[in-house]
C-alpha cells in the first residue's frame, strides 16, 4: 500500500490545474507558504487549537490509513502520525503544489516515513479506490466548488465501512461577517450534499471549545 501511494504521489504531479476563482490564492505557484503557516498553525485558529481532540473524535486508530483532504500546511500531520503509529499511513491531499512541496519537506525533516503528499485536482482527491480507512476534511469542504465530483472520488477512496469526519465553519445567521461572506452554505446544506453523494450520516459531535465550527461523521456503507 505504501508503494502504491508513493507511485501515485509522483504520477499526479502531472495533473493540470483547473482554475477555480474561490481557490485561486491556493493554486498560485508563488503562494507564500510561510504566511499561510502563520495563518493556519496558530493557536487562535479554532481547529488548530483543537487538532488533537479532532483526531481523537475522528476515531483514528493505530494501523489506519488516513487521508487528510485539504491538508494545507500540515497542521494535522503530527497528531495524525502519532495516532496511526508505525504501521499506519497518512496521506496528505492538496490542490496547491506549493503545499505539496512543503508537506513533503515537513515529513522529511520530521522523519515521518509513513506520510505521502498527494497533488489532487478540483474534481478528485486522486486516491486509489478503497485505499483509505478514514478521511478528515478540516475547514476545506466549503472550498469544494464541484462538490459532487469531489465527494464521488472521496466515497470511492474510502473502504466499505470507512469513516469520513468533516469539520467546517458553521454558517449561521449569528456567525461573524467573514464566515457569512466566505462559506457558501449552512451545516444543514453540507450534510444533505454529503448524504446525497452516498455517505451515511453517523453523528454530530460537540467538542469543548468548538464555537465557530461543527464536526460531522459519515460512513461509506
Amino acid at each position: 500500500m505504501k508503494t502504491l501511494f508513493l507511485i501515485l504521489a509522483l504520477t499526479v504531479l502531472a495533473l493540470p490545474a483547473h482554475p477555480q476563482a474561490h481557490n485561486d490564492g491556493y493554486t498560485d505557484p508563488d503562494l507564500d507558504v510561510e504566511r499561510m503557516i502563520n495563518r493556519f498553525e496558530n493557536e487562535t485558529r479554532e481547529v488548530f487549537s483543537l487538532r488533537e481532540a479532532i483526531v481523537a473524535a475522528a476515531g483514528v486508530e493505530p494501523g489506519d490509513i488516513v487521508a487528510d483532504v485539504g491538508a494545507g500546511t500540515g497542521a494535522f500531520l503530527e497528531p495524525l502520525v502519532a495516532a496511526v503509529g508505525d504501521e499506519g499511513h497518512v496521506v496528505a491531499v492538496e490542490i496547491s503544489i506549493r503545499f505539496v512541496e512543503h508537506l513533503r519537506q515537513v515529513a522529511d525533516e520530521a522523519g515521518y516515513d509513513n506520510v505521502t503528499a498527494v497533488y489532487s485536482s478540483f474534481t478528485s482527491a486522486t486516491l486509489p479506490p478503497g485505499s483509505v480507512d478514514r478521511m478528515i476534511v478540516i475547514d476545506t469542504y466549503h472550498h469544494f466548488e464541484d462538490y459532487e465530483a469531489m465527494l464521488a472520488s472521496m466515497l470511492a477512496a474510502l473502504r466499505p465501512g470507512g469513516i469520513m469526519t468533516v469539520v467546517d465553519f458553521d454558517r449561521t445567521p449569528e456567525a461573524r461577517e467573514w464566515i457569512q461572506g466566505h462559506v457558501r452554505a449552512s451545516k444543514e446544506t453540507f450534510r444533505k450534499e454529503i448524504e446525497a453523494a452516498g455517505f451515511e450520516f453517523i453523528e454530530e459531535l460537540n467538542l469543548e471549545g468548538m464555537e465557530e465550527n461543527f464536526l460531522l461523521r459519515f460512513r461509506r456503507p
